[in-house]
């Protein structure tokens, strides 16, 4: 298989090539991948393509210039039968989408490349064309993008509905961009020294309140810092406040009782504002976060409510 790279940072690219040429080939008798050329913007890609007659095309997504959208946009029209892979930072959400409506058939986040993910995409890209939902990429690297969108969420950073609510679909999120209600939780040892922050322990927690949450279809939640995680909960179709409140305190509860008894972890929560705005999403969560601090003064492993 003959692969192209396109991207502007020669360290980038010298990486890549470092992979193929000498990684990929460690691990199997005879490497099934040839670089065949490289180029630093779109333009250059095309302009080499008949030349180097590329398989599989490796495209970074923000470029000067022509970028990696515009190309692949290009490629779908021109060269059908070239697969194309995205290489994307964390925040390329709209660059990610429209590769995907053009045929792109994965893509990688460039600061966790590897030899195993190259692979894989690589292995991808030789099997029948098919489009591939977001949910059907590396899980790896949804996850990043699910806790980046999640965390730009809560800061402020959208202002527009439609967007908000296009990107949780692309996730695959189960939340709507109305009625949003921030649950603030905190280890409670976490200053103790009993537990360490680490990427292992940040993944057992999320993963474990990931699995809870899709019980009930409408949660999501992403590490914040030092200990702390934030919840989102999705009631735009439910308006009982018994309802929602039994539908949060059941969750919190099954939560609580799965970090004690396979983390030994215990856990407090503080319960947000629910606003029909999703504009006032970082306002309630702040004020979450900022009551969650006198946990230390009450009795751990406690639910606090505003």
């Amino acid at each position: 298989m003959n692969v192209m790279i396109v991207d502007d940072e020669v360290l980038t690219r010298t990486h890549i090539k470092y992979i193929l040429e000498n990684e990929i080939p460690a691990q199997f008798a005879a490497s099934p991948y040839r670089l065949c050329g490289e180029a630093a913007d779109g333009r250059e890609a095309l302009a080499r393509i008949p030349a180097c007659r590329p398989d599989v095309v490796l495209c970074d997504m923000r470029m000067p210039g022509m970028d990696g959208l515009a190309l692949c946009e290009a490629l779908h029209k021109t060269y059908p039968q070239i697969r194309f892979i995205a290489l994307s930072n964390y925040d390329d959400y709209d660059y990610v989408r429209g590769t995907l409506q053009n045929g792109a058939v994965d893509y990688l986040l460039k600061h966790r490349l590897s030899a195993k993910e190259l692979t894989q995409a690589l292995s991808k890209a030789q099997q029948p064309s098919t489009q591939a939902p977001i949910a059907q990429l590396n899980g790896n690297n949804t996850l990043v993008l699910r806790q980046e969108f999640l965390l730009h969420l809560l800061t402020g950073l959208y202002t527009d509905r439609q967007e908000v609510e296009a990107r949780m679909q692309t996730l695959g999120l189960p939340l709507s961009a109305s009625r949003l209600l921030p649950v603030v939780m905190g280890v409670d040892d976490y200053r103790t020294g009993n537990l360490r922050s680490s990427n292992l322990t940040n993944y057992s927690i999320v993963n474990i309140v990931s699995e809870i949450l899709s019980d009930q279809k409408n949660g999501a939640v992403c590490h914040v810092e030092r200990g702390n995680y934030a919840l989102l909960f999705s009631f735009a179709g439910t308006f009982s406040e018994k309802a929602i409140g039994s539908a949060i305190h059941g969750a919190l509860n099954r939560i609580s009782t799965c970090m004690t008894n396979f983390l030994n972890l215990s856990v407090s929560f503080c319960i947000g504002e629910l606003y029909d705005d999703f504009r006032r999403l970082p306002e309630a969560y702040q004020t979450a976060s900022e009551q969650l601090q006198n946990r230390f003064y009450q009795q751990p492993g406690g639910i606090v409510r505003l």
